[in-house]
């Protein structure tokens, strides 16, 4: 699982995507919760440790989630940068990242994730999607710069590097014209 530890500096800053709506910010490493600036939802972005049970129907977090050995969950939804499964879990699992269920690990429920690591001796019943992890916004695109204006230039202004004119004895002779007399 990444390491998410605080930064030295204050004003360090990580990229988190809101669970509800998939709007992607840089906040701040030290922040606990945010509101989105997309949907105006709150967000967690801490690190969660079950040992035991939730009392809710949703685990969410911005942050990563481990389900340790000892812990037995019966809730709707687990939702997730990185989870990691080491006891038994009853929910619809969702990471955005990587979702990892070790040796003794059972999940009862569809699992969503950009990666899925099942270890030898863990346990999966539901439907398994592997999805693309989630695209950073391409910058917003600079203004195009404004259209020069067009102004007249003086040919003594302009320098064209034009092909000197041949001699005229080096020209062809003119083309004979022909032309038929009128008739009356």
């Amino acid at each position: 699982m990444p390491d998410l530890s605080p930064a030295a500096s204050p004003t360090a800053l990580r990229p988190i995507t809101c669970y509800r709506c998939g709007h992607s910010a840089p906040v701040s490493v030290k922040a606990m919760s945010v509101f989105c600036k997309k949907c105006q939802q709150r967000l967690v972005l801490e690190d969660l440790r079950i040992t035991g049970s939730h009392p809710g129907r949703e685990l969410t977090t911005c942050g990563n989630v481990i389900i340790e050995s000892s812990a037995k969950l019966h809730i709707q939804r687990v939702v997730g940068e990185n989870v990691l499964v080491r006891g038994r879990v009853v929910a619809t699992i969702v990471a955005r990242g990587v979702l990892e269920i070790a040796r003794d690990g059972c999940v009862e429920g569809d699992v969503e994730a950009a990666r899925v690591v099942i270890r030898e001796g863990a346990t999966v019943r539901g439907r398994c999607k592997i999805v693309a992890p989630p695209q950073p916004e391409p910058p917003p695109e600079p203004p195009a710069p404004p259209p020069q204006s067009e102004l007249p230039v003086e040919a003594s202004a302009v320098a064209v590097d034009a092909p000197a004119i041949p001699p005229a004895s080096s020209l062809p002779p003119p083309p004979t014209i022909l032309t038929r007399p009128k008739l009356d």
